[in-house]
């Protein structure tokens, strides 16, 4: 629901607009952190009647925002020195502008640094959240009136019409003003692989990436009790297991949870990952650590470390050393 008007004078360009999710009769819906129920909000834990529950999560897209910096000027692109819009997911941004380079090196902004959380904290846009396999849909709403995007999510997939078994298998779609769509993700949170980790999704048009459209949805691989914090100290909310779910595995010294099994520390570039890279004589560049260890897949092998990405390509072996994990290492340290 919006204010039409294209002019700067709406109050749809301000934000005024929203969305009434209808969902199936008899359901219920609840705060994933809390697990009370929800009258109002972006994401909801839902259950109906005689079906799997499932997370789902309200998403919005934005025009470009009528922004100005702390002095009151329009912002700034420090690569260019043009003035630089900005365009949103859910009345947050990320902007490239905001994400400093590290140095002057090229390397150093590329997208593996610029989009880390290890290096500038989690982006502003909310964060979706699951555990792996969790049931999930997306309700993406275009709430402007201007700007086409295109709508892509990394690592999973969903059918073009969710309840025609030969539809088709999509991880993009264009969403024009006013539009709506229900994304019933095949396979749920990490899709058929299990994946764990940070997934991000994005708008394809990458001005609009660039000037913010991104975030990300993090699938944690262990029970998240609301007492843990990322590696930049920022607590991890907690978030209550689906019901009829089997509950996620307990924390412990070997398995501390996404991403703190990582070595890697706040503020640095990410590593590269353990056995991805080699020298000229075909040795491991990178080894992982034994905590890292702790937390491969079951028959992990160079580029399927943590996910069973795909056996028929992923060949190899990749070992720390000594098995099992010291009490004495920390992933984010």
């Amino acid at each position: 629901m919006a204010d039409a008007r294209s002019s700067e004078d709406a109050t749809n360009i301000h934000g005024l607009f929203g969305a009434i999710i209808v969902e199936a009769p008899e359901a219920k819906w609840f705060d994933p952190e809390t697990g009370e129920e929800l009258e109002s909000g972006l994401m909801a834990d839902i259950y109906e009647p005689g079906k799997p529950a499932f997370r789902e999560y309200s998403v919005f897209f934005h025009d470009e925002l009528e922004m100005l910096d702390k002095d009151g000027n329009p912002p700034v692109d420090h690569r260019t020195g043009l003035p630089s819009s900005t365009t949103a997911i859910s009345y947050r941004s990320e902007p490239m502008r905001n994400r400093m380079p590290l140095t002057h090196d090229p390397a150093d902004s590329g997208e593996e640094i610029s989009m880390s959380s290890w290096v500038y904290g989690d982006p502003a846009p909310p964060i979706l959240r699951a555990y792996v396999g969790d049931p999930s849909k997306i309700r993406l709403i275009h709430g402007g009136v201007k700007e086409t995007h295109v709508f892509h999510l990394h690592n999973h997939q969903w059918r073009l019409e969710a309840e025609n078994p030969v539809s088709t298998i999509i991880d993009s779609i264009t969403i024009s003003p006013q539009e709506c769509y229900t994304l019933d993700i095949l396979y749920g949170a990490g899709s058929r692989n299990g994946v764990i980790g940070d997934v991000i999704f994005h708008c394809h048009l990458y001005p609009h990436f660039h000037e913010g459209m991104w975030t990300l949805w993090r699938i944690h691989d262990r029970l998240e009790d609301g007492n843990g914090s990322l590696p930049d100290g920022t607590p991890i909310p907690p978030l209550q297991p689906l019901k009829d779910r089997k509950r996620p595995p307990k924390k412990d010294k070997c398995h501390p949870g996404y991403p703190n099994f990582i070595r890697g520390r706040f503020g640095e570039p990410p590593l590269q990952p353990p056995c991805g890279v080699l020298d000229a004589e075909g040795n491991v560049t990178v080894r992982p650590t034994k905590l890292e260890q702790a937390n491969f897949a079951d028959n992990a092998a160079p580029g399927a470390l943590y996910t069973d990405t795909c056996p028929c390509h992923a060949v190899g072996t990749c070992c720390g050393g000594d098995a099992g994990c010291d009490k004495k290492e920390k992933g984010n340290g």
